[in-house]
């Protein structure tokens, strides 16, 4: 099959089974796995019928009442008597019959019957895949849900109500829950400098910058746009560096690409970007005393090499050092270093500690794998602070100056920046 005929079987399955129109995660998790091998679309099925969903639109349901209830989802009807009567007998009876290959007879004897039953297959189809294709930066919470289901309950027969659902789709879209927090890509931006002006339009008016003019720039690379950030010769600290600030947040994700130019130089360090807190109007300088809340950041960077670390400020102390490195590792425990020319995806779930309790979380990601899982800090001692700051840092810099200092200009290029509540894929900014 191709991957619109999977997503096309995986968009039934969300209609049959849970009655609704897929989130965008889902449907793009089961595609994937049924495109890459892993599974085939009868283990989709029945792994469907295994989810907390399933059980609590049918838990407790007669075969009867199931059989009802999916023909009602698929077809927008009860069935005939005889169809009840035979799919019951088979549901109850010892015979291999499951719940999901009830939903593929229903389905295929619609597209057989070629009738009214498969132009409301055809159509409730269209209309989940226009809702899920528009709904992808959304939380898939309980008003999306009533909303999914909202959408393919209102479809007919008639061609004309996929344009109907189309209208009351943007209409529930207005009142859901935004997945992003913050999101940024610059396909649709001016090329040329990219100025702080630019930088609160994208990230909010409660960002700002202590360092963007002239350092960066707007700029095409392939079918893309990025922000290139030049890194100049002979000082440390010019790049760019600047902060958004939201309300506190107990979990976050965040996600960002860079590419690191060829030629890099990547002297002592370069800092990068990272969550974090600031307490009031102070940013987390890592020098606070243990057990007095000053803020965290959780920032990736490199040091000689392009060795990938990740830098905190938090209530941890080691030898009066202001932060901490922590090496990034693969699965097979070699070191993260990043190349030259590498589009490099990055991505943290952040997780507050209990109150007084070193069990906050930070697990890093880099290109799909694990390379970090934190699950003993205290990000607030008090616990009366949550994620509330997003620190986009891209500079030389250190405490030893000589060590930082570049003898060349260097070049990095940033793309697609996301936080959110969920978990964030590069699919969801295309």
């Amino acid at each position: 099959m191709t991957r619109t005929e999977i997503e096309n079987s995986v968009q039934e399955l969300y209609v049959g089974i849970l009655g609704r129109s897929a989130d965008a995660t889902g449907l793009k998790y089961w595609a994937d796995e049924i495109e890459a091998g892993t599974m085939v679309l009868e283990n989709t099925r029945a792994a469907f019928t295994q989810q907390d969903e399933y059980t609590s639109i049918y838990g407790g349901l007669s075969s009867a009442e199931l059989v009802t209830k999916v023909y009602q989802n698929m077809l927008a009807r009860d069935p005939d008597s005889e169809g009840l009567a035979y799919w019951s007998s088979e549901l109850d009876g010892d015979g291999p019959v499951t719940p999901d290959m009830l939903v593929l007879a229903v389905l295929n004897a619609a597209k057989e019957g070629n009738g009214a039953d498969n132009s409301i297959v055809i159509n409730k189809t269209a209309a989940a895949t226009d809702f899920t294709n528009r709904s992808s930066d959304k939380v898939a919470d309980k008003e999306f849900l009533s909303a999914a289901k909202q959408v393919v309950d209102s479809i007919s027969q008639d061609t004309d109500s996929v344009t109907e659902a189309q209208t009351l789709t943007t209409s529930l879209l207005s009142g859901l829950n935004d997945r992003f927090i913050l999101k940024i890509n610059y396909e649709n931006h001016t090329l040329g400098a990219y100025s702080v002006d630019q930088l609160k339009q994208d990230a909010g008016p409660n960002a700002d910058s202590t360092n963007i003019f002239g350092a960066a720039e707007v700029v095409s690379i392939g079918d893309n746009q990025k922000l290139k950030v030049t890194l100049e010769a002979g000082s440390v600290k010019n790049g760019i560096q600047w902060y958004s600030r939201f309300d506190d947040q107990q979990e976050l994700y965040f996600y960002y690409e860079i590419t690191y130019a060829e030629g890099m130089q990547w002297t002592a360090g370069i800092k990068g970007p990272g969550l974090g807190a600031k307490v009031g109007d102070n940013n987390p300088t890592g020098l606070n005393d243990i057990g007095i809340d000053g803020g965290f950041s959780l920032r990736t960077m490199t040091r000689e090499d392009g060795k990938a670390v990740q830098y905190i400020y938090d209530q941890r102390k080691e030898d009066g050092k202001a932060g901490e490195d922590v090496d990034l590792k693969t699965t097979n425990g070699d070191p993260v270093v990043f190349q030259p020319g590498e589009v490099i995806q990055i991505s943290q779930r952040v997780k507050m500690n209990t109150p007084n309790v070193a069990d906050g979380e930070l697990v890093t990601t880099i290109n799909g794998e694990e390379v970090l899982n934190l699950t003993d800090r205290i990000w607030s001692q008090s616990g009366e602070d949550g994620i509330n700051s997003l620190f986009f840092d891209i500079w030389h810099g250190g405490s030893n100056i000589d060590k930082f200092i570049p003898s060349i200009d260097s070049h990095v290029y940033i793309d697609n920046i996301g936080i959110s509540t969920q978990p964030i894929t590069p699919d969801l900014f295309n």
